[in-house]
Formats: C-alpha cells, structure tokens, sequence
C-alpha cells in the first residue's frame, strides 16, 4: 500500500517536474507593471464591497474570479483565471 503510494507519487513529481521545464523560465514582471497592477486593486475591492449583490457576478467575472459554493463543506471554492483581463480594468470599467 505505501509503496504503491510512493510510486504514485513519484510519478507525479516527474511529470510536474517535466511540465516546468517544458514551459521555460518565468517572464520577469517590471516595478512599474506591479505598481500597475496593485494601483487600481483599490477601485476594484470598493467596486465589489458597494455593488448590489446582484450584480457582483458580473463584475467577478469581469475580474477573473469565479466562486463555488459547496454546501455540504460550508467552503466556498474560489479560483482566477486573469487571461484576457488586463491591468487597470480590461476595458469592462471607467
């Protein structure tokens, strides 16, 4: 049993292993990029504390977020996928 564990495991780590050299080295991102970036979360977080509860699902997926409520755990799930949204608001706010 533990043995059939470490294998798995193993296995695992050498396919995580080969997919990070498969995708290079990671692009370094500029001081003025991250200040950026980190310059209109501020909006961003008092834009979602004020809006009314129905219209936060859309602006969450304006952001990238998506939350999944799991009832039986009491844990809500929550993952981002910023593809496609740019820093200062990809053009869904003003």
């Amino acid at each position: 049993m533990v043995a059939g564990w470490i294998a798995e495991t193993q296995a695992k780590r050498a396919r995580a292993e080969r997919a990070l050299i498969a995708a290079g080295p990671a692009t370094r991102i500029s001081a003025s990029a991250i200040h950026v970036l980190l310059g209109g979360l501020s909006d961003k977080v008092r834009m979602l504390a004020e809006a009314p509860p129905d219209e936060k699902a859309g602006l969450y997926r304006a952001f990238g977020v998506n939350l999944t409520y799991q009832p039986a755990h009491n844990l809500v799930v929550v993952t981002a996928d910023p593809e496609g949204v740019e820093a200062g608001g990809g053009g869904w706010c003003t």
